[in-house]
């Protein structure tokens, strides 16, 4: 099933989507494993390049949501993440600011999508 674009909730609940290996779809790092942040941010940054590279709403609402990621309060410089609820993450995500931040680099990466994929954005 294809998730709604900027849908967040379908988005964090896929299957797998949450386990510590697949932290970088959060811009998070692997907290079981010790990855490094350097690690983390080269597979973030894959992952919003392969999905905007799909030309088509789906990829690029997972960029976006992986982008927009970066900048939450619980997720800012690639927190580890273990795969389970943590109330401090949680705090961090409401109380954690990086909003404005998040708006530009969507704004960024939007204009990087129309660029890319020009044929997508008259559909």
């Amino acid at each position: 099933m294809t998730p709604r674009i900027l849908d967040p909730k379908d988005f964090m609940f896929w299957e797998g989507s949450q386990l510590p290996g697949n932290a970088f779809m959060h811009a998070m790092r692997d907290g079981i494993t010790g990855e490094s942040v350097e690690s983390a941010k080269i597979k973030t940054d894959n992952y919003i390049n392969k999905q905007m590279s799909r030309c088509n709403s789906a990829g690029l609402g997972r960029a976006l949501h992986t982008e927009q990621d970066k900048w939450a309060g619980g997720h800012r410089g690639y927190q580890p993440s273990y795969g389970r609820f943590s109330l401090t993450h949680w705090w961090k995500e409401e109380n954690g600011g990086g909003q404005d931040e998040a708006v530009l680099a969507s704004v960024r990466l939007i204009r990087k999508f129309k660029e890319m994929c020009p044929c997508a954005c008259g559909k």
